[in-house]
């Protein structure tokens, strides 16, 4: 299964180093993405995102790895929904 997003897609994040990078920036743009970086030394501009990251994050990776796709996009699911 592909996933399509839809053209201007807004992704956010903060401003390290993997987000900033050539590639990243590339990745982004091949798809039709749109980056958002917070702005220097604003450190809460994206609080909210970022603690829902780590929870989620936190949640799901905390027994390891998926098994495959399929599992993973369940989990991803019913922890968005």
């Amino acid at each position: 299964m592909v996933c399509r997003f839809p053209a201007g897609l807004v992704v956010h994040s903060d401003q390290g180093s993997q987000y900033t990078a050539t590639r990243y920036k590339d990745l982004l743009a091949r798809h039709g993405a749109v980056q958002s970086m917070s702005r220097s030394g604003n450190y809460y501009d994206n609080a909210h995102a970022e603690s829902f990251w780590s929870r989620f994050k936190a949640k799901l990776l905390d027994s390891g790895s998926f098994f495959g796709m399929a599992e993973a996009q369940l989990e991803i699911s019913y922890h968005i929904a």
